[in-house]
């Protein structure tokens, strides 16, 4: 679970986390059922973040500029589980 205290000690523009999931309606319906994806997770400049997603076949600076954002709150915490403060500061 990260938390508010740990967010804050990131540093800014840092992917801190990373994972692959398949596009579904019960997971992320973006780019297609059944599409192989991958995300990233990635610091602002302004103590927020966002997550960025695209298919696994990209490479993760192109995911960065123009992966498709993740909206769903309830994947956010899939993701990356956390607190509601860290939460809060994302980006979208």
């Amino acid at each position: 679970m990260l938390e508010l205290k740990q967010f804050i000690e990131l540093e800014p523009n840092e992917v801190f986390a990373t994972g692959e999931t398949t596009g579904g309606y019960d997971t992320v319906n973006q780019w297609g059922k059944g599409q192989h994806l991958k995300w990233l997770a990635k610091t602002g400049n302004d103590e927020d973040w966002v997550i960025r997603i695209a298919p696994s076949d990209w490479k993760d600076e192109q995911i960065l500029a123009t992966g498709d954002y993740v909206r769903d709150r309830k994947i956010i915490k899939k993701f990356v589980p956390c607190d509601s403060a860290v939460l809060e500061r994302y980006q979208v």
